[in-house]
Order: C-alpha cells, then structure tokens, then sequence
C-alpha cells in the first residue's frame, strides 16, 4: 500500500497503519525506516503492527530480558516469547543445601565433595546426587571402584575392584555369615569351568585348552567331512579320491569316457570283411554268411530226412506266406508258384517227396 509522506522532511514521520517510523535521507533523498534491523529494545511492547518484527524486553523485574516476535495467528496479533533458551540454572556451593532452590539448580556440597542437582517430580523435590563417578570418603550408599595389584582397604557392599595384575574384576559381597571379595569377570572362568568338549560327524577339535580350535576335517572314504569339487580335468582323469562331481563334471566326463558313438558294417562290409572299427550285427552277418560261401542262398531247395525242416527253411507244400514275412524269398521267386491271394501273400514251390520221411524244403 503506497505511503503518504508529508512535505515537511525536518520531523519524522510514523505511520498510522505500521506503526513504523520514517526519516527523511538527505543523502539519497528519500524516506526510510528509522529501525535498521527491525528489532525494538524498550521496558514495554512496542507499538508496531507488523508481524514478524523483533521486540528485546529489557524489563530485568520479571523476564531479565526476553526476545519476543509478533505473531499473527490469523485472530490476533501478539508479541510471542522467542527465547529458546530458559533461565540457567543456580549453582551454589555451601556446606549446608541451601533453600529456595529451583529445578534444575545445583549444589556443591563442599563437605563431602559432592555434586546434587535439585530435582522435582511434581510430588516431592529433593536434592539428588548427580556425581558421576563415588568418591573415597562420605560415600553415602555409592559404589567405589579401584584398581590395584591388591584389594582396597575399607570396602562397603558393592565397591569394584579390578586386580591390574590377574585381570580379573572383583565385586565386595556381604552376607549375614562373611564378607569377601567375589570375581564377577576372570579370564580362567570360562576356560576352568569346561572340563571337556566332544564332537561327532564331521567337527573336530584342537590346540590347547585355553586356546580351542573347531573346524571340519575333509571328508575321506572311511570318515565324514567337506569335500571340494571336482573340475572338469579332474573327472575325465579320474584319478582323484578325496573330490565330488557335480552333474556337470560328471556328464563332461561320461562324454570323454565313452569317446564316440558306434557304426555298424552294411551286409556288403560284413562280407567284405576289410573294416576294423565297424560292429557287426546278427541281421548283417546272416545276409552276408551266403555270399561267404557258408550258408545256402535264399530260395534254395534240398531234401531234409525229417518231417519238420530246419531253421531257416520252409516245406514246399505250396503254402501261401507273407510277402512281407518272407520278403528275402519272394524277392527271389515271385509269384512263380502262385500269387497268393494277389497283395499280401505268394505261394510256395509244391514238391511231394517219393518217400514219406523225407521232405522237399526251401530256403527263405
């Protein structure tokens, strides 16, 4: 909002609004705020309306000087105490507690050596020991620690004492029978108090008995343990006793074992007989054993002293038989004999032998 300054620049001018006050600058011929920062110090509110300036109350009756801040909540306008810091506390040394005291105040007690901090619960105040550390003299149900190659002299129930040559830390038992130095921390107790460690499976144990060692042996044949895995050198050698395969290693090395995959000779190989890394399989041995000169050709005919002819070979009753059975044969003869019934089956060669126990038999 514009400001209505007067035309008489001698005397100030306060604005009626703001409440803020304004002096006219010869040096640069303008009106300026006579409050450079905005903070007021006086013994009563000042009267300025804008919120957000500072007010230092310097009034020592009752704050011993507060800085406050007008603040508008939106309802009203009020001069809030900004101090973050509350009044410091007392601190007295006397012989005596002294009276009066507020929380928070401390006292000395130039007697006993010792620190209290007064202290209200909102139902009893008192004067509370606030000294960190027990003294050696007036203790006063405080606690005494020492340390020393020997026990203190004059102990009370709960003193410490940590014994710099042992290393162990001593706590002053009382009961209704003795009094005595208790250890409450040794560097033999835990040590002392095992009498013996046993394991099964796969751990074990060493060193000395202040100094145990626990791991795991490698496993073996004959004991459980850790096994390493194998690599893949390792599996294919296969040497090694004290590894485990995995899948991987041991399909990697399956592979290795079995070095190839099998041909087998044609008929034609078998019975050429000049390949040394071919198998040869029963089916090709027995196509092949005619042209060897071992066996009959198919669709050979010989008598046979029996009435029932041998393997491989079919009587000559002019039977109808499977094309696809006896395809060796029907390759060789046909339908010379007969077609069959004309698609699935051809006939036999019928020969009749002049005597009964002899028959005529082809081979297939």
């Amino acid at each position: 909002m514009p400001l209505n300054f007067p035309s008489d620049t001698s005397a100030p001018y306060v604005d009626s609004v703001s409440g803020l006050k304004y002096i006219f600058n010869s040096a640069i011929g303008a009106w300026e705020t006579a409050i450079q920062p905005p903070a007021v110090i006086s013994d009563s509110a000042p009267n300025i309306n804008i919120p957000g300036f500072l007010w230092w109350d310097s009034d020592s009756d009752e704050l011993g000087g507060r800085l406050k801040v007008l603040y508008d909540d939106g309802t009203d306008k009020n001069w809030v105490d900004a101090t973050p810091i509350p009044d410091p506390p007392t601190t007295f040394m006397a012989a005596n507690a002294p009276n009066g005291a507020n929380a928070g105040d401390l006292w000395y007690d130039t007697v006993d050596g010792r620190l209290y901090v007064w202290y209200d619960d909102t139902t009893s105040q008192q004067w509370v020991d606030a000294s960190p550390s027990p003294d050696r003299g007036g203790r006063a149900f405080q606690s005494m620690i020492s340390v020393g190659t020997s026990p203190p002299d004059g102990p009370k129930e709960g003193d410490l004492w940590f014994n710099s040559s042992e290393g162990n830390l001593f706590i002053y038992y009382t009961d209704v029978d003795s009094q005595q130095w208790v250890v409450c921390q040794s560097f033999d107790v835990v040590t002392d108090a095992v009498e013996t460690l046993q394991t099964t499976g796969a751990l074990q144990i060493s060193g000395t008995a202040k100094n145990v060692n626990l791991s795991i042996r490698d496993a073996s044949s004959t004991q459980a343990g850790v096994a390493r895995l194998a690599t893949t050198a390792e599996a294919t050698a296969g040497t090694a006793t004290d590894v485990a395969l995995t899948p991987a290693a041991l399909k990697e090395a399956i592979a290795t074992y079995v070095s190839g995959t099998v041909e087998y000779a044609t008929t034609a190989e078998t019975a050429a007989g000049t390949h040394s890394s071919k198998a040869v399989t029963p089916a090709a041995l027995a196509a092949a054993l005619p042209a060897l000169g071992t066996s009959n050709p198919t669709g050979t005919i010989l008598e046979f002293a029996s009435t029932t002819p041998p393997t491989g070979y079919l009587v000559c009753d002019g039977s109808a038989v499977s094309r696809t059975t006896q395809s060796a044969l029907f390759s060789v003869i046909g339908t010379s004999f007969g077609v069959g019934n004309t698609s699935t089956t051809f006939n036999l060669p019928t020969l009749a032998h002049a005597n009964a126990k002899l028959i005529y038999c082809i081979k297939t």
